[in-house]
């Protein structure tokens, strides 16, 4: 029997997993008809990932490293690792390091998967820009609010 890489494993998981469906509401942005926007929150993501990955053998862990957010899955069979991350802002209070922390930790890891999220409000109210983010690829930024000064939202693509 041929032994599977970490990379059919994660095939096999996105062929199974669905499409999360938004759980939260984000009163600092509303859509064109007023109403708030909303999102896929945190534990409603892992409640839908963990289980098919750890069904495939595949460990998620989410530490903090170097100050940054890391996405990581292990393969418990054959060691391999597959990961996302993004650098926590500096000078953020202890709310919005814990808030952008958060933030960070559902971005990476539904990045890292391909998550499919159900659609959003279009951006309508939202900038869009890319740049390019060292050793952890290409990263889309987007606004959100991390406190009076910095409204970014970064998510960490693979390359």
């Amino acid at each position: 029997m041929e032994k599977k890489t970490i990379f059919t494993k994660l095939l096999e998981f996105q062929t199974s997993i669905e499409a999360i469906k938004k759980d939260g509401q984000n009163t600092f942005f509303k859509k064109p008809d007023g109403k708030s926007s909303t999102y896929a929150t945190l534990p409603n993501i892992l409640s839908n990932v963990k289980p098919i990955l750890n069904a495939l053998k595949l460990v998620l862990t989410q530490p903090i490293e170097n100050g940054e957010v890391l996405s990581v899955i292990t393969d418990t069979e054959s060691g391999e690792v597959v990961k996302s991350g993004i650098a926590i802002p500096q000078n953020l209070n202890a709310q919005q390091a814990g808030s952008a922390i958060t933030y960070f930790r559902r971005y990476t890891l539904s990045s890292l998967l391909s998550l499919e999220i159900d659609e959003d409000d279009g951006g309508a109210r939202i900038f869009m820009a890319s740049q390019t983010l060292g050793k952890y690829g290409h990263i889309v930024t987007d606004a959100v609010d991390l406190g009076a000064d910095s409204r970014i939202r970064v998510a960490a693509l693979p390359t």
